[in-house]
């Protein structure tokens, strides 16, 4: 994780280590470094909530499901209806 961008939105689990001294003399100024025990907390939280949206959304997509082989059935009960040479009513189309 890159602490400049979490500091943007969590500044409490970044820190300041200050200048950090590399073995060939170069200087890195201002060293950030993230606490991820601080942040831990909210990642679980975070992949509870996503678990529980795709959980919901999986619901709905087999609702989806239903609703369109309802939709598919009563489209090809009217051909299927004709091809036999049954009569038609209103019903049929209506109601199933």
């Amino acid at each position: 994780m890159i602490a400049d961008e979490l500091e943007k939105v969590l500044p409490g689990a970044v820190g300041n280590l200050g200048d950090y001294h590399e073995s060939d003399n170069t200087v890195v100024k201002n060293v950030k470094v993230v606490a991820y025990g601080s942040i831990s907390a909210l990642l679980i939280k975070a992949i509870k909530d996503l678990s529980a949206r795709v959980k919901a959304q999986q619901v709905e997509i087999e609702a989806l499901k239903t609703v369109m082989r309802s939709a598919l059935n009563l489209a090809e009960s009217p051909a299927q209806t004709i091809m036999t040479g049954d009569t038609l009513n209103e019903r049929d189309y209506f109601v199933r």
